[in-house]
């Protein structure tokens, strides 16, 4: 999947994404791609906790300068949508999504991709400054 990040923008961002894309995550069985989300959240230097039923709750501070701001609320979800195509091989309790180019179109070999899901969190993460993470994305 690195040959991937070659030709996508920004890297930072699709490296988030490509690496999702290697944890099965079906529907009520996200827990490792949860606990995946709640790792590069305490690695950019912001606050995680866990729920009784699962959720990942991301805190982070305000910019300096900026704490008088409303704050904001993203939500999203990492698990997806389990559809493969009736010829293809897959277990989405246990193979990672295969990713690939066609042109200028990222797919998934034979299985729904689920960009929306994986993607949906992905943004704000844009906007987060690195603390410990040398991979995290910069500030738009």
């Amino acid at each position: 999947m690195n040959a991937l990040l070659e030709t996508l923008e920004p890297k930072a961002i699709w490296s988030y994404f490509l690496e999702l894309s290697k944890i099965p995550r079906g529907s009520k069985a996200e827990a490792q791609a949860a606990a995946w989300v709640a790792d590069q959240a305490r690695a950019l230097g912001c606050d995680v906790e866990r729920d009784d039923v699962g959720n990942v709750i991301i805190r982070k501070p305000a910019t300096p300068g900026r704490e008088g701001r409303p704050t904001l609320c993203l939500q999203a979800h990492v698990d997806m949508v389990c559809e493969k195509n009736e010829d293809t091989v897959h277990d989405f309790l246990k193979d990672p999504i295969q990713v690939w180019m066609d042109g200028d179109l990222l797919r998934a070999k034979g299985t729904t991709l689920g960009p929306i899901t994986a993607s949906a969190w992905q943004r704000p993460w844009r906007c987060w400054p690195a603390k410990t993470s040398p991979t995290a994305p910069s500030r738009p």
